[in-house]
């Protein structure tokens, strides 16, 4: 499967605007074609081998997200840095998914994660 879709994903706790960053991130990548997974709960599905917990996202559902308080991909604190396996784990489910470039919103575990997933 090609690696062509955009992967959004919220790790760490709930902040502000965290709707407005998944719909601003949709809207821009639909506007230039390219297809969007919002992945639920942060890399704790994920990091298990686990893709069934995902959704498409596109302009009509994110459109007015930003009225909505949480965020509508929910968020965890699950870290797949801190054993090999899992971010072994992480980097074959996104491939499953087919995705290959992503954003991910949230604090420093969250930005280191995704640091560790570009290294490999």
């Amino acid at each position: 499967m090609a690696e062509d879709k955009l992967g959004i994903l919220v790790g760490g706790g709930p902040a502000p605007g965290i709707n407005s960053v998944i719909g601003a991130a949709t809207i821009r990548a639909c506007l230039s074609d390219i297809p969007v997974v919002g992945i639920l709960d942060g890399f704790s599905w994920l990091m298990k081998g686990n893709t069934d917990h995902t959704r498409t996202l596109d302009i009509e559902t994110v459109s007015r997200i930003h009225f909505q308080g949480g965020s509508i991909l929910r968020t965890a604190r699950a870290n797949p840095t801190k054993d090999p396996k899992n971010l072994q784990a992480t980097i074959e489910s996104l491939k499953q998914l087919g995705i290959g470039k992503l954003v991910t919103i949230g604090g420093d575990d969250t930005a280191f994660s995704a640091h560790k997933l570009a290294e490999h």
